[in-house]
């Protein structure tokens, strides 16, 4: 099977308060914001202490799934794009990441060695837990989905602000998170999760675009 990830889409999503419901997410341009991608997130029931999410670009036909923990945290993936070229599955064993399949049109069988902290294949997925939470700060792990090289990360806690979302207004909590050290201040991000349960519904701007919760259609 295959999977893309789009960075700031799943999840970004998955939260308890959803038992097995599907949500729309439009992707626009920054400076414009002509519609450039329509996605949708299935979350299914926790099972066994278990969360499948998946994941499907409008766009690109591309696909994801997602195996969480209770706390969100990634236990393993599937993904397949035809646009990157891409079909692999990837499991955490231990401290270990294990993964297997095509990647970029290529072979692959790669371990990348982490430590006991969380892993979130897309940050914002096991970053939805944490804004409900209430804690300051949560450190993790992730990966780039071009290279999957694995990359300590940080997550910190903000103001709350109220926004406006489908011409309502949405109490929020925001999320900045990216690197730790000196790439901290080259590669960040900011996510604005419902305060109400957790759900993403707005990301900052990447690589000129960025995602908004929409209603469904």
């Amino acid at each position: 099977m295959k999977v893309l990830v789009n960075m700031l889409a799943l999840l970004l999503i998955c939260s308890s308060a959803y038992a097995e419901k599907t949500l729309f997410y439009k992707t626009y341009k920054e400076k414009t914001r002509e519609v450039v991608d329509e996605t949708s997130f299935h979350i299914g029931d926790s099972t066994d202490n278990k969360i499948v999410v998946q994941w499907k670009s409008q766009e690109t036909g591309d696909e994801a799934e997602y195996v969480l923990d209770a706390d969100y945290a990634t236990q393993s993936w599937k993904v397949v794009s035809t646009s990157e070229d891409d079909d692999y599955v990837g499991e955490r064993k231990g401290d270990q990441l294990l993964i297997k399949g095509m990647h970029r049109g290529k072979e692959i069988d790669k371990k990348i060695k982490i430590n006991d902290r969380p892993f979130f294949f897309h940050p914002a997925l096991g970053l939805s837990q944490f804004a409900r939470s209430g804690k300051k700060s949560l450190e993790f792990w992730a990966i780039r989905p071009d290279k999957l090289k694995g990359y300590k990360m940080k997550a910190k806690r903000q103001d709350e602000e109220t926004i406006t979302l489908n011409g309502a207004e949405v109490e929020t909590v925001k999320v900045k998170w990216g690197l730790t050290g000196l790439l901290s201040k080259f590669v960040n991000q900011t996510s604005w999760y419902r305060k109400s349960d957790g759900v993403f519904v707005r990301s900052s701007a990447f690589r000129g675009t960025f995602m908004e919760l929409v209603d469904k259609q």
